[in-house]
């Protein structure tokens, strides 16, 4: 016989953890808190909460964006302020890009990370 108001099981989320300790079960109306993993950012509240014997709560981590100097060179582009090699952002942030120097061009191209994705542009 199982009490239909408890919650056996509660799951990580694939991008996020569980703060503070994690019971065998828990009962109804009680709730347990999320963070996101390292760079990645929040969207809805951070509580899970047990309502008869289901957990409501709508939260993601949206994924964030890594930016390598293969990719730079591949699209024939370059930090616009950086000098880096690698670049990491959170979802919603911008990076700029300008076209690398063997190009023509010199545009600056503004590309926003999007749950881990980034359009690249190309220069020729």
């Amino acid at each position: 016989h199982t009490d239909k108001g408890v919650h056996k099981d509660i799951t990580e989320q694939e991008t996020g953890n569980i703060s503070g300790r994690v019971l065998d079960s828990y009962q109804h109306n009680e709730r347990v808190q999320y963070r996101c993993q390292s760079w990645y950012l929040m969207e809805g509240e951070p509580f899970k909460t047990c309502k008869d014997g289901t957990w409501t709560g709508i939260l993601t981590c949206l994924k964030p964006c890594t930016v390598t100097r293969e990719e730079l060179n591949r699209h024939n582009i370059d930090f616009m302020f950086s000098r880096s090699d690698k670049l990491y952002m959170q979802h919603g942030d911008y990076v700029h890009f300008i076209c690398a120097k063997r190009s023509r061009a010199h545009t600056m191209m503004r590309q926003p990370c999007t749950n881990g994705v980034i359009s690249y542009p190309t220069c020729v």
